[in-house]
């Protein structure tokens, strides 16, 4: 028997085609764990998985929290700062809302 983790996105694609994979792999023998950021944990108990949540440091969230904070109050000169420190992904992500 091998235990195989799913790290998931929690997408409902990606859950779905992941909980068939997972059923798949149960079926074979395996114990399945899912792991996921996203609030995903009663979708995957339903189907009979353990799901373990990821998150991230709170230090973490304070550093991506605080540009954007700049970016609503005002402070420009904080907020290029910060945007600039920001993983190419939330800066995207920030430039389409």
């Amino acid at each position: 028997m091998t235990s195989v983790a799913l790290v998931i996105n929690g997408i409902a694609s990606s859950l779905h085609s992941n909980l068939e994979l997972a059923r798949r792999l149960t079926d074979r023998g395996h114990v399945v764990t899912v792991l996921s950021p996203a609030a995903i944990g009663e979708a995957v108990a339903v189907h009979g998985y353990r799901f373990v949540p990821l998150t991230a440091p709170d230090d973490n969230r304070r550093k991506l929290r605080e540009p954007l904070t700049a970016l609503r109050e005002g402070r420009f000169g904080a907020a290029v700062r910060g945007a600039a420190a920001l993983p190419p992904t939330l800066r995207r992500a920030r430039r389409t809302t």
